[in-house]
């Protein structure tokens, strides 16, 4: 498939990107049920970081978020790891973040995030993520 004149991306580029993440968080998800995260993590591939990176990881984690939906059990590490994943493939270096916060009742609750360029793209908004105090970073 060759690229238009006009410089935009070609048509089907929008549907590769949703079909790529989908896959990706569907084997995620199953490699986070067979495997410890530890092992997982040794399958990301290195990042050599580009410029604007950001702009890029926006679009995959939204294609990630909406793949979500149809996988059960598709958690927030899940989707983190997904999106970590894709943006890695490409080049593009990310973070996951982990945080906890006290609920109502007292108990824990975990939370990750994706950042990239220290910016927030999948995971919640600054003001959802506030409340939690961040305990490590993934890189």
């Amino acid at each position: 498939m060759s690229a238009r004149n006009d410089g935009r991306p070609p048509r089907l580029y929008g549907a590769r990107i949703a079909v790529s993440s989908f896959v990706v968080v569907l084997a995620t998800r199953i490699a986070l049920c067979l495997f410890r995260y530890k092992t997982i993590r040794k399958w990301l591939p290195d990042a050599r970081g580009h410029e604007n990176s950001r702009f890029y990881a926006r679009r995959i984690a939204v294609a990630v978020r909406r793949s979500a939906r149809f996988i059960p059990a598709a958690t927030c590490l899940t989707q983190a790891l997904a999106a970590q994943y894709l943006l890695a493939r490409s080049g593009h270096r990310s973070t996951i973040r982990i945080g906890a916060r006290r609920d109502r009742d007292g108990r824990l609750e975990a939370h990750a995030w994706l950042l990239c360029e220290d910016v927030v793209v999948l995971g919640g908004s600054d003001e959802e993520l506030a409340d939690l105090v961040p305990l490590t970073d993934l890189n």
